[in-house]
């Protein structure tokens, strides 16, 4: 019977296939199955991005924007390796600043990363006038101080006081800001402000939060070289305080 069956497969040109594998199953089926494989991977990876980007249409400045997409949807899809590759490339694609972030997280070991303090407030007009009314007013050229909460709902830079989202999916709520005023006043009575912005970047999976999943995640690439750092930006703004 075997025999005829192969027989009838020359005759409508399909080659028999004898080569098998060490379990036993055909190399050819391997090999398709190894593809289809593939494929449906890179489909599902494809739907969960196309549904992360509509969430982040829906909700771009909040917890369940792109990220909070990614992780919902994501992780319950894709195995953890996955979901980080999708969000690196994903995040190299359309936010810089998070990006580089993340990859400060993943490749670097904890070295602190210095990013661009001036772009970062030219970019978040709201971050910069939270900065001023926490400082305030009645100071002298000389007067300094430290601002600094930890808390979610009243750091110093809070997720609501970002405009830019690539900046809030690469720092999130500011912890701490040091500030000294060097020059003033200005004819509009504002002054000259030199500020050091110092936050730890990490990831939050113990917190109730939309973005759990990837969370968790992300602080489970600490087993295999991922490391917590310290974001720091420095620059001078003339502030109304």
């Amino acid at each position: 019977m075997r025999v005829r069956i192969e027989r009838a497969k020359a005759a409508v040109g399909e080659r028999p296939s004898r080569a098998r594998s060490a379990s036993g199953m055909p190399i050819l089926a391997l090999q398709r199955a190894a593809g289809n494989r593939a494929v449906a991977d890179h489909m599902t990876q494809l739907t969960v991005q196309r549904r992360a980007e509509k969430a982040e249409e829906a909700s771009p400045t909040e917890e369940g924007g792109v990220v909070g997409g990614l992780g919902v949807i994501a992780c319950d899809v894709l195995p953890d390796a996955a979901v980080v590759g999708l969000v690196r490339g994903y995040f190299a694609v359309r936010y810089s600043h998070a990006s580089q972030a993340l990859v400060q997280y993943l490749e670097r070991g904890g070295v602190q990363w210095d990013f661009n303090a001036a772009e970062y407030f030219l970019a978040n007009p709201r971050a910069k006038t939270r900065v001023a009314s926490k400082i305030g007013g009645g100071h002298a050229v000389g007067a300094k101080g430290s601002l600094v909460d930890r808390t979610a709902e009243n750091a110093v830079i809070r997720q609501v006081d970002y405009d830019s989202e690539d900046w809030r999916l690469a720092l999130g709520n500011i912890d701490q800001v040091d500030w000294e005023i060097i020059a003033g006043p200005a004819a509009d009575g504002s002054y000259r402000v030199r500020l050091t912005m110092i936050d730890p970047y990490e990831w939050h999976p113990d917190e109730d939060r939309g973005t759990q999943c990837l969370h968790r995640v992300m602080e489970n690439k600490k087993k295999t070289g991922a490391a917590n750092f310290v974001a720091v930006g420095k620059c001078d703004l003339q502030l109304q305080l």
